[in-house]
């Protein structure tokens, strides 16, 4: 039950009139200077807006600051000329590669942002005084290059800039104090100066200034960088202070929870920003094609999300293991899902790491909130996620244990880590049409070119060529743009609180950090195995036709063949029903990529981590340049979402998904993999620990729940003033169904349905 002081603080964060009346849009203004390098413009950009950005304090709040940055963005810090050279990067890339982004093959994004956990523990530790000593004094080491020095005196900027941010507060509300005629107000106000005086300059000494301390933090790190950074297992490092306060009768367990709901609320603020005006793709007051190969400023746009985006990435893990290996679960995690119960909010977004010391009440509470149909929170399966990173023999065993994740399901080291992990998603059922037509799509030259096939281990061995050819090609040219995207496009705050880039003097982005790689994840894995199969009964097995046949009838998109498009669809096996022999094609495609993947190199030497991993957006845009494929699909059509059956596929109900998706190693895709379980909007917690149950006993690393009646969907598409509260999950993330693009909308209709395909 919140408290009227919750009740109101919720209806304002949720409300986008309401909000707008405490947080004035701000328009923040910064002339860079050209004789300065980008980076240090870049640190004077953010501390611009830590020195002059409005300090808004909603009624009854007892912690301070919030995520404001979406209503006063941080001014550019590049000139015309670096935009200029930006937009012509792609006159110097191979046309191989420009043609392969064209065709929606793959994507690059040279600079990726959010999607990682700075280093808040530090700062509760240390405070960011201590973070300015050790920055200060690697700052001294007079071996250090310009590049190196140039670094660290832009993080030594924006840490200082943190500090100012803070004090204006702590001035503010001794301001507030001194003029309240009111005793009780005069307290609240003070407690609030005194509050923002301490944290986050020294360490906290409390939950409510661990909290506030953790609070600044996050909202400093997204000014310098973006919204989508994530927390990690905030229940672990938060939980001395917590229990510290309740054993010294500081704090009681209500009053306890009640400032987590007021921390919880501050991940929100800008959520109906993003509901309403959506992802603006424009740089340099240029609005953008993101899929302009041809545009270097397109090669900052992220293709995987819509124009309309719901999701500010704001992940953290709960439970898990300790350092003696034993159940870490402790009453903050459980007090975490009570306040997300409560307040149902779509962030912070929650994960359970389960693993087979994990207090089953305390999973018994997070299957009941899944069954409400909120989608949070997903279950992550430590053995197998420590599994997969152990394989690579580089990762601290200490480290594997922390293991969380980062913008929705991608794994990472909290603090410690850069993946990089939503760049690309190769597009798979094209790499397939691409070996049909012996590296020809549409008469246009896109792969390598093959002689026509004998039989299947010739086809099979020509599409291994191609998988190979292009996840070649889109690593060779993410490691030729990082260094040039780099000079121009930093994050020196957020690098100062990754672990090893003070020490090693170098930005996260290009290798500072201590564990650095980059991810690959796929689209349309099984649109890609359910064609592979086909070719292989109806080509070589059948004979029904030949290749070239084959190839004709699909550059047509089905023209005339619809007899043959049925036999396809419903007649031919797929995968999703627990038939052993797609299964086992599946798995051998699993294998084919993710070894085609970890093959390649970063720049500094550490392999690409593959994800079978597909996100709502690319399933759609590379879906509309992908032509007809042979599992009967039409050209245009959507492609499969993770690792999950071909929508209209599934005949063998629960069951058979489960079979077929667990029958891969999904400890190999260790970028991320995604097992999405669909159930009908009456399932019991029981019957979801159950499948929770079973999952655990499997290669699986990660999965998240639906619960959804699909004519309830349906109505809410024809009448969504009916439904305003319907939740469902989209893909890492819950949204308002009604305020779902109509695309987004149909899309999740089409997976609820378990009938046979059209």
């Amino acid at each position: 039950m919140l408290s009227e002081r919750m009740q109101q603080l919720r209806s304002i964060i949720l409300d986008l009139d309401q909000i707008s009346r405490y947080i004035p849009t701000q328009a923040i203004t910064y002339e860079p200077d050209a004789r300065k390098p980008p980076i240090l413009r870049k640190a004077e950009a953010a501390e611009r807006v830590f020195a002059t950005i409005a300090v808004n304090h909603l009624p009854g709040e007892k912690l301070a600051g919030d995520n404001s940055i979406k209503f006063a963005p941080r001014p550019d810090h590049l000139t015309a000329a670096e935009w200029n050279a930006i937009r012509a990067y792609p006159a110097g890339v191979e046309e191989a590669t420009l043609t392969a982004i064209d065709e929606r093959i793959f994507y690059v994004w040279a600079f990726i942002e959010g999607h990682i956990i700075p280093d808040k523990q530090k700062v509760l530790q240390r405070g960011f005084n201590g973070v300015i000593a050790e920055i200060e004094t690697r700052l001294a080491d007079p071996a250090l290059t310009s590049a190196q020095r140039d670094f660290l005196r832009a993080a030594l900027i924006e840490c200082r800039g943190v500090l100012t941010y803070a004090a204006r507060h702590a001035r503010y509300f001794a301001a507030l104090a001194e003029a309240a005629t009111d005793d009780e107000v005069r307290m609240y106000y003070a407690e609030l100066a005194a509050l923002c005086e301490r944290v986050p300059a020294e360490p906290a000494a409390s939950f409510r200034e661990a909290l506030q301390s953790c609070g600044f933090a996050h909202f400093a790190t997204q000014v310098d960088d973006i919204t989508n950074h994530s927390l990690g297992r905030l229940d672990q490092y938060l939980y001395p202070y917590y229990a510290r306060d309740l054993e010294r009768g500081m704090l009681t367990r209500d009053e306890a929870k009640e400032l987590l709901q007021e921390f919880w609320l501050k991940f929100n603020l800008g959520y109906k920003i993003q509901e309403k005006l959506g992802v603006d793709y424009s740089w340099n007051g240029r609005r953008v094609d993101p899929f302009d190969a041809h545009d270097g400023l397109a090669w900052l746009a992220l293709k995987a999300i819509d124009r309309i985006h719901f999701d500010d990435g704001q992940t953290l893990d709960l439970a898990g293991l300790d350092e003696n290996g034993e159940d870490a679960t402790n009453d903050l995690s459980r007090l975490m899902l009570e306040v997300q119960a409560e307040l149902r909010t779509f962030e912070p977004k929650t994960v359970v790491k389960y693993t087979a010391r994990t207090d089953p009440a305390f999973l018994r509470q997070a299957y009941a909130l899944i069954a409400t149909g909120f989608g949070m929170p997903a279950m992550t399966y430590h053995e197998a996620g420590a599994r997969a990173l152990r394989s690579y023999g580089t990762f601290a065993e200490e480290d594997i244990r922390n293991l969380s994740h980062v913008g929705c399901v991608e794994i990472g080291i909290p603090f410690k880590s850069y993946t990089d992990p939503m760049n690309s998603f190769m597009n798979l059922p094209k790499i397939a049409l691409v070996t049909i037509g012996g590296g020809y799509v549409q008469g246009r030259r896109v792969g390598v070119e093959t002689e026509p096939p004998r039989d299947w281990a010739s086809f099979w061995a020509a599409f291994l060529r191609q998988l190979d050819y292009f996840v070649g090609l889109y690593t060779d040219a993410m490691n030729a743009c990082t260094p040039f995207y780099a000079r121009y496009l930093s994050r020196p705050l957020t690098s100062a609180l990754i672990d090893g880039c003070i020490e090693s003097a170098t930005p996260v982005d290009v290798g500072g950090a201590r564990y650095w790689s980059r991810g690959l994840n796929c689209t349309g894995f099984a649109t890609c195995v359910d064609s592979l199969y086909a070719v292989k009964q109806v080509v070589y097995e059948e004979g029904r036709l030949s290749l070239d046949e084959l190839r004709a009838v699909l550059d047509r998109d089905w023209t005339g063949q619809e007899e043959l498009r049925q036999y396809l669809l419903n007649r031919v096996p797929k995968y999703g029903n627990g038939v052993a022999a797609v299964d086992g094609l599946a798995r051998d495609v699993c294998v084919a990529y993710t070894d085609a993947v970890k093959r390649r190199r970063t720049p500094n030497g550490n392999p690409y981590h593959p994800g079978i991993y597909s996100f709502y957006q690319p399933i759609k845009n590379m879906g509309e340049r992908t032509g007809a494929t042979p599992d009967g699909r039409r050209a245009g059509d959507i492609l499969s979402l993770n690792s999950s059956p071909s929508h209209g596929a599934i005949r063998n109900g629960l069951s058979g998904v489960l079979e077929s998706v667990t029958a891969l190693e999904h400890s190999r895709a260790d970028n991320a993999g995604v097992v999405d379980v669909q159930l009908e909007g009456q399932a019991p917690p029981e019957v979801i620990g159950y499948i929770a149950t079973a999952l655990a006993g499997r290669d699986v690393t990660y999965a998240q729940f639906s619960v959804v009646d699909r004519a309830r969907l349906v109505d809410a598409m024809a009448h969504p003033e009916n439904y305003q509260d319907l939740v469902v999950r989209v893909t890492g993330f819950s949204a308002r169904f009604v305020s779902l693009p109509r695309s987004t909308q149909e899309e999740i209709v089409r997976r609820s349905y378990w009938g046979p395909s059209e």
